[in-house]
């Protein structure tokens, strides 16, 4: 049986596609766990929620606003080739990257 393997991403703000690079990058969040080992040998965790994150790098084209994605706060999409999708609900741009022509 023949499997495909994810090779493009698809990123959007509120359902309309970014002009990304390839490369981008989906940490989904959620809980995450932590052990430790007591002196008694004991396993110990500690419990944190991690947020999610989309990481892409982005074309500078025709109609691309810097001010009005800094400002976005949204609904964020990362839509997989092999069709999984994935959402982000109140995304926000935790960074802004240089714009750099080339």
């Amino acid at each position: 049986m023949s499997q495909q393997k994810t090779g493009k991403v698809t990123v959007e703000l509120d359902g309309g596609p970014l002009t990304s690079k390839p490369g981008a990058s989906l940490q989904v969040g959620g809980l995450v766990r932590e052990g430790e080992m007591s002196d008694q040998d004991e396993h110990i965790f500690t419990e944190r929620t991690e947020q999610s994150r989309i990481r892409c790098t982005l074309m500078h084209v025709t109609g691309t606003d810097l001010t009005a994605l800094r400002a976005f706060r949204g609904t964020v999409g990362f839509r997989t080739d092999t069709g999984q999708s994935y959402v982000v609900n109140d995304g926000v741009f935790a960074e802004m990257g240089e714009l750099e022509i080339g």
